[in-house]
């Protein structure tokens, strides 16, 4: 009997645990589907709910030996009555209020995998309807048309509960532009309409007293908070007692104070504790640090569409004699592009260094001051001297400029505009195709010019949507030397010296635009557009400096190529003869690049991209089979600081050859570049 009983509770033992064994498999989720997203992208809605596709290989083998990578993710069947919730509320509040949800699954016994599907059926979607609003009462009828103009609700449009908070914000921030400082918005209410497909609004905005203020007060602390007046700072601020509140202003005086550079930290603020009746005080708070400051610096920088590395130092004296200027003396020595650079060549003389040896020393004396005729227009007066040894030449640059910042809204179309004034004084021998025959050359450059830019991004450092657009235009007066000298055996050489001078405008446009396509704001696509033209009046092109032609190719170009390694194949000649390097760029650029951004981390992204450009003398010499494609992938980190990244661009299409990557060597193609900030 105790045999048998035995035995019993040995197979009742050995049957639970197969039963408990195949209760706790662990399937993994391979694949989501959706069917039916019309609307939607897949991409979009897997951000949505809770169950997670599991990793590519890659990025598994990764996690399995460093904190990297991501691991498997596995099917749970009780996390799709989440899911099922999840999506209805996104389509709710999207205006699809009809939209049918089912889940259905797959389970790979053999393979311990699982596939999950949603089918969608989205129905019609509703668009708006009455837009009411309450609470307005007490503003006056200038500032409730302008909220009016804010809440822009199309009756054809899509309902979108974003757009709703959207437009809602907007109208709050009319209003604490307009001295409604404690404005707010309570609860909206929505009927929904569904025998028109109608979204009704009601829209309840607590506007409160529109205020006034009557003083500034400051609170100072730091090393050189007695080196600096209240009245200097009241002054900066450009916001007097009696102004009505304005948040706007507030933020951009702000701004303004914090540009000084006298701050190491700083606030300005409404002080609401001592309100008195529609009377409010502003609080300026901040540290101000010393008057000197002397710093040594570790440089990297993408000027000229390359990594550059170098050592500086920086001088910057605060308050210079008053009125909130600085002075700042900068100098700094770079190793150009350090990936390709020859460090044999660094201690060789100028004669004996081969093409790959690229460096420059710059400094620079700065003086800046936040009002010119007491209007709030940041001025800059700056001297300077570069010396850039690149492809066997050596370009001397002396030049002074004066620029202007206009001061802009945030609100309007323009949002940076910039003109200038420059003087250049440029040096520079080119080498010829021809050894007996040497020529220098001089320009003395006059430029008039302007930048303005629209920037619309909603981040700038990782940004997911909105665009951003820059314009630079101007016109130029340039009056060139020419030194040739020809060696005849053992004659003294033949000398030839002539002066030439060109009259020329230039036009300049970049245009970048990002599209989310996911709903975390952690993907993107990206689309950039350059274009530049240079036209003389009067003169020839090989008047031009070459500081002021166009190259494309780097680490913000078309980056299967070095930088400035596209220019024109038909190069400018100097007295019929032609130059045997990459000196000078030319007068006509398109370029442009795709990326698709997507962050894994909050610090850490891959980037997919294709580029594509070239420069050309003149519009007329443009063809399409001359334009450089490459494509290639990234990784990005995103610092404090600015995002670094490294890329690796192949050429796909190689204008020279008119060869695509197919049919040569694929590792051969390869340019890696390193860079800080996005490529756009």
């Amino acid at each position: 009997m105790l045999q048998k009983i035995s035995f019993t509770l040995t197979i009742v033992v050995l049957l639970s645990a197969v039963i408990f064994s195949q209760q706790n498999v662990q399937y993994e989720l391979t694949t989501i589907n959706f069917v039916g997203n019309n609307s939607f992208s897949s991409i979009g809605l897997k951000e949505i709910i809770v169950s997670k596709e599991s990793p590519k290989w890659y990025w598994k083998f990764l996690n399995s030996f460093s904190s990297f990578g991501k691991g498997p993710e596995y099917f749970d069947s009780t996390s799709i009555p989440i899911d099922l919730i999840a999506l209805k509320d996104f389509y709710n509040s999207n205006g699809y209020f009809e939209a049918k949800i089912s889940s259905s699954y797959k389970i790979d016994s053999l393979d311990k995998t699982a596939s999950l599907t949603y089918k969608i059926s989205e129905g019609r979607p509703f668009t708006y309807g009455k837009i009411t609003f309450r609470g307005m009462n007490r503003v006056i009828p200038e500032i409730t048309n302008e909220v009016y103009a804010v809440e822009n609700f199309n009756p054809n449009t899509r309902y979108s509960e974003e757009i709703v908070y959207s437009n809602i914000n907007k109208a709050i921030d009319v209003l604490k532009n307009e001295g409604y400082m404690l404005a707010h918005s309570a609860p909206t209410d929505v009927l929904i309409d569904t025998v028109h497909y109608k979204v009704d609004l009601t829209i309840f905005l607590r506007t409160g007293y529109r205020y006034k203020i009557n003083k500034i007060l400051i609170d100072k602390t730091g090393n050189g908070k007695d080196m600096v007046s209240d009245y200097l700072l009241r002054q900066i601020t450009m916001i007097s007692p009696g102004d009505y509140y304005d948040r706007n202003k507030v933020d951009i005086s702000q701004y303004r104070l914090a540009r000084t550079g006298l701050f190491n930290t700083i606030q300005l603020t409404s002080n609401i504790p001592d309100t008195i009746g529609n009377q409010v005080p502003l609080l300026l708070k901040g540290n101000i640090g010393m008057m000197n400051e002397m710093s040594p610096e570790l440089v990297m920088d993408n000027q000229r569409e390359e990594f550059n590395l170098g050592l500086g130092a920086t001088f910057m004296r605060k308050n210079f004699f008053g009125d909130a200027r600085k002075l700042t003396l900068n100098a700094k020595g770079e190793i150009l592009d350090v990936i390709h650079f020859n460090y044999a060549d660094f201690f060789k003389s100028h004669g004996r260094r081969d093409s790959t040896f690229q460096g420059s020393f710059q400094s620079s004396l700065l003086l800046e001051q936040p009002f010119l005729f007491n209007r709030p227009i940041a001025t800059s007066f700056e001297l300077y001297y570069q010396s850039i040894t690149q492809n066997l030449t050596n370009i001397g640059t002396y030049g002074t400029k004066l620029s202007l910042d206009f001061e802009m809204p945030t609100y309007t179309f323009i949002t940076l505009l910039n003109p200038y004034l420059i003087f250049e004084y440029v040096g520079y021998n080119p080498n010829l195709n021809d050894p007996t025959i040497s020529l220098n050359a001089n320009s003395l450059t006059t430029v008039i010019g302007t930048e303005f830019a629209s920037s619309k991004s909603n981040d700038i450092m990782f940004p997911t949507r909105g665009d951003n657009l820059s314009f630079i235009v101007e016109g130029a007066s340039s009056e060139t030397n020419f030194d040739v000298a020809q060696y005849l055996g053992s004659n003294s050489p033949l000398n030839l010296n002539t002066k030439d001078k060109a009259i020329f405008y230039k036009l300049q446009e970049t245009s970048a635009f990002y599209l989310p396509i996911s709903n975390d704001n952690n993907a993107t696509f990206a689309i950039k557009f350059e274009t530049g033209y240079i036209q003389t009046i009067k003169g020839g092109y090989d008047v031009i400096p070459p500081n002021r032609t166009f190259f494309a190719g780097g680490s913000n170009s078309v980056r299967g190529w070095r930088s400035r390694e596209l220019v024109p194949r038909d190069s400018i000649k100097y007295f019929g003869l032609t130059l045997s390097d990459s000196l000078r760029g030319g007068t006509f650029l398109v370029e442009g690049s795709f990326e698709f951004r997507r962050k894994f981390w909050p610090k850490v992204g891959l980037v997919l991209f294709s580029d594509y450009g070239n420069t050309w003398n003149g519009y007329n010499s443009f063809r399409f089979n001359e334009l450089a494609v490459s494509a290639g992938f990234g990784f990005r980190y995103y610092s404090q600081i600015a995002p670094f990244r490294v890329d690796f661009g192949f050429k796909f299409y190689d204008p020279a050859d008119k060869r695509t990557i197919i049919h040569k060597a694929f590792w051969k193609q390869m340019e890696i570049h390193f860079g800080i900030g996005e490529a756009f």
